[in-house]
């Protein structure tokens, strides 16, 4: 009798061998999601959101081309802390501040004085300022920027992990200064701009400008 020979090509696989290969499928499909997950976590807790780095983006680039502006209009600057008789309706030479949009007593406001001088004295007039202003009802927080003639008038609402805006200036000597005079003109600013993540983690972008004009007196 002759003997029946197998076919070539033509053995499947058993169904223990199928199942085996599904679990291991399985296994490798479900680490490499587990993976990609984690990762995705990671990076969503780690940074902050596009919406606010944006904003970041936005404040530090108008605060550098304002200083930019001003400093070439023969302008200095300082830090003040606001007060209420700073209301410009009170005092038309009062820094410029949106009577609908006031800072708190005592934040600080970034002002840009035009300096005129005389045989005899040296005359400040505010001519432009930088805030932030807080609705208590509505918690908005906005980013406000006025001149005197109320030609550039500018604000932006921060998105609320954009937690804050703090101005440091400096006179010629290094020192910290909030108010402007003769002999104590401010030279360097120093602004943060404070921000959390996902996580609520607080960051800062901090951004330093120096005066390229130097006034005598």
């Amino acid at each position: 009798m002759r003997k029946k020979r197998k076919a070539v090509g033509n053995e499947g696989f058993t169904l223990i061998e199928m199942l085996v290969t599904i679990v291991v499928l399985g296994i490798c499909v479900s680490l490499l999601c587990s993976l990609f997950y984690s990762l995705y976590v990671v990076k969503d807790n780690t940074f902050t959101d596009a919406e606010t780095e944006d904003a970041v983006s936005i404040v530090s680039a108008y605060i550098s081309s304002a200083f930019d502006y001003y400093d070439k209009q023969n302008c200095l600057f300082d830090v003040v802390q606001y007060k209420e008789s700073d209301n410009p309706s009170e005092n038309s030479a009062s820094i410029p501040i949106d009577a609908a949009k006031k800072p708190k007593d005592g934040s600080p406001v970034l002002v840009f004085y035009y300096k005129s001088e005389t045989t005899e004295s040296a005359t400040y007039t505010p001519v432009f300022s930088i805030y932030l202003y807080k609705n208590d009802v509505s918690g908005e927080r906005l980013f406000v920027c006025r001149d005197n003639e109320n030609e550039r008038p500018f604000t932006y609402t921060l998105p609320k992990r954009l937690t804050g805006v703090d101005f440091t200036a400096y006179d010629k000597d290094g020192k910290k200064t909030n108010a402007i005079n003769p002999t104590h003109e401010s030279t360097l600013l120093k602004c943060e701009i404070q921000f959390t993540d996902t996580k609520g983690k607080t960051s800062v972008r901090t951004i330093v400008v120096s005066k390229k004009i130097t006034f005598t007196n």
